[in-house]
C-alpha cells in the first residue's frame, strides 16, 4: 500500500516567491502601465501568520484597489484621436467605392460627367467631430461636385451595378441600355453623355462629398 506523504510547507516558498516577484508587477504592467507604482504597497498587506492564499488575496486586492485598475486613474491608454468619417452621414459620396468602381451614382453621365457636374466653391460642406472621450475635436471639410440626375438615369445607373453580379455583366448592362430607350428614345444617349437631365423624369440635382481634408486636433470638444 502506499503512503500518502503530507506536502511539505517548502514547496509554497517558490510558488510565492514566484507570484510576488513576476506574476504582480507582470499584472501592474496590463492594468496600470508600469510594474512599479504601487507594487511596493503589497509590504503593508502581507501577514506572517495568514494562509498563503489569505496573503495572495491581501497582496493584489489592495494593489488593485490603489492603483485603479486603469483609464480612471490616468493607468490606462490615452483617449482616441477624433477621425473624419469617409463618408458624410447627409450627402452621397462621389466615390463609393462599389464594384464596377462608378462615380457620382444616379448622376446623368458617365462617372461625374462635366457637362452635366461642377464641382461647387470651397468650403464645401465643413463638419466638427469628437473624440472617442470629448476631450479634442477638429474640423473635417468635405469639397461638393454638384450633377444632374433623374429617375432614368438613376435606374440606368442601378441597373450598371447590378450588372457586375451577373453571368454575363456585358449583356447584362447592354438590356440596360436597350430598356432606356425602348421608353425615352433618343434622349438616353443625351443623357449618357451627361446632357440634358431636366428632360428626364424628376430632374434633380444632387450634391456628392470627396473624401475629407481634416483640421487640426484641439482641446475640448466642439464648440
Amino acid at each position: 500500500m502506499a503512503i500518502h506523504k503530507p506536502r511539505k510547507s517548502w514547496i509554497c516558498f517558490p510558488i510565492g516567491f514566484g507570484l510576488g516577484v513576476f506574476i504582480v508587477p507582470l499584472f501592474m504592467l496590463m492594468i496600470n502601465g508600469s510594474p512599479f507604482p504601487c507594487t511596493f504597497r503589497m509590504i503593508e498587506a502581507r501577514s506572517v501568520d495568514k494562509s498563503f492564499i489569505a496573503k495572495t488575496v491581501q497582496v493584489i486586492f489592495p494593489i488593485v484597489q490603489a492603483c485603479g485598475g486603469g483609464a480612471g486613474s490616468g493607468g490606462g491608454p490615452p483617449p482616441s484621436q477624433p477621425e473624419c468619417p469617409q463618408k458624410h452621414p447627409q450627402y452621397m459620396q462621389r466615390d463609393p467605392m462599389i464594384e464596377g468602381h462608378g462615380l457620382c451614382r444616379h448622376a446623368c453621365g458617365i462617372n461625374c460627367a462635366t457637362n452635366d457636374c461642377q464641382v461647387l466653391q470651397p468650403p464645401g460642406v465643413v463638419t466638427c467631430v469628437n473624440n472617442s472621450t470629448g476631450s479634442s475635436h477638429r474640423s473635417c471639410t468635405y469639397a461638393l461636385v454638384r450633377c444632374g440626375s433623374n429617375d432614368a438615369c438613376a435606374t440606368h445607373d442601378d441597373c450598371y451595378d447590378r450588372s457586375y453580379y451577373e453571368i454575363d455583366p456585358i449583356g447584362y448592362r447592354r438590356q440596360c441600355d436597350i430598356d432606356c430607350t425602348v421608353v425615352y428614345k433618343s434622349l438616353c444617349y443625351d443623357w449618357w453623355d451627361g446632357n440634358n437631365y431636366q428632360a428626364g423624369p424628376n430632374p434633380i440635382t444632387i450634391d456628392y462629398t470627396y473624401p475629407p481634408t481634416a483640421g487640426p486636433v484641439q482641446d475640448g470638444p466642439c464648440p
